[in-house]
């Protein structure tokens, strides 16, 4: 486990080397639509795996919530 290897404890891991967005996006379950649209057999870019083009796409989505407010 990372958090082991770090020695530090998940919730310090999870505070502070795990962005936000793909922690709430894991607890709400939104997460599952990124990783379901991974083609095994397709790689993505020439310097990520799929799973790491995957959590790129998610957190291209995000929108930080002070930004959401702010009239264009």
């Amino acid at each position: 486990m990372a958090a082991t290897s770090l020695g530090n404890t998940r919730n310090i891991c999870r505070k502070y080397y795990v962005h936000p967005f793909v922690e709430s996006s894991y607890k709400d379950g939104s997460i599952e639509k990124v990783f379901n649209r991974i083609d095994p057999s397709d790689q993505l870019e020439d310097y990520f795996t799929n799973t790491e083009g995957a959590i790129l796409k998610l957190l291209s989505d995000y929108t930080p919530t002070f930004l959401k407010n702010i009239k264009h």
